[in-house]
């Protein structure tokens, strides 16, 4: 599960890389990388959900889990364009950047999530 929560890392690069400025050719590259990372991280989770989720729990815990993952996107469109108001376009991106890692980072801290192995199939 640790790969797996590393895979959207590229969207902290594509943040930090547009702060810096960075050209066209490398943002594509990041936001490629990051789609795709962001996608396979996706499925993997939802899986280790199905697998350790029982059945008659799987929709609540889904949909707290997506109510949550959802939540602050309100919250960062509305604060956004203030911070690159106030403190600039590129000092806001780090920002992001720096949010971006602390976020990915921050299940790895339970050694529950870190520990999180394949369930094997039923025979």
């Amino acid at each position: 599960m640790v790969a797996a929560l590393l895979m959207p890392m590229p969207y902290a690069a594509l943040f930090a890389a547009l702060a810096a400025g960075s050209g066209l050719p490398l943002l594509l590259v990041l936001a490629a990388l990051a789609g795709i990372g962001s996608a396979v991280e996706s499925v993997l989770w939802e899986t280790a959900l199905q697998h350790r989720v029982a059945r008659e729990a799987l929709s609540r815990v889904a949909s707290i889990d997506m109510l949550l993952s959802f939540a602050s996107v309100p919250a960062g469109q509305l604060i956004a364009p203030m911070a690159a108001a106030l403190l600039g376009v590129p000092f806001t991106l780090a920002i992001g950047a720096g949010l971006c890692v602390a976020t990915l980072l921050a299940p790895l801290i339970s050694a529950e999530v870190r520990g999180l192995r394949r369930v094997p199939a039923p025979a």
